[in-house]
């Protein structure tokens, strides 16, 4: 049952990362995590499971960060809005 959890998990970032979302990296990262702990769980029967699992780490990891830095830079401009909208009142 917690399987197909996981698979909905990464049906529904293909489907945020298509849709232009930024939740898809949440939701991947969710995803990969959880089907990382199950592959741990059953490691006999399902070890090769991780090497999709670093393949979508290497892929989430970077976009990640590069979401990070647009918010960062994106932050201090809505303080300095929010800043002239309180001072012209």
């Amino acid at each position: 049952m917690i399987w197909l959890l996981t698979s909905f998990l990464f049906i529904a970032m293909a489907i945020l990362y298509l849709g232009n979302s930024p939740y898809y990296i949440g939701v991947g990262v969710s995803g990969v995590t959880l089907s990382q702990t199950l592959i741990w769980k059953d490691w006999k029967e399902v070890k090769f499971g991780t090497i999709p699992n670093i393949i979508f780490w290497t892929v989430l990891i970077p976009f990640h960060l590069k979401e990070y830095k647009k918010a960062k830079e994106f932050a201090p401009s809505l303080f300095y809005i929010r800043i002239e909208l309180f001072a012209i009142r």
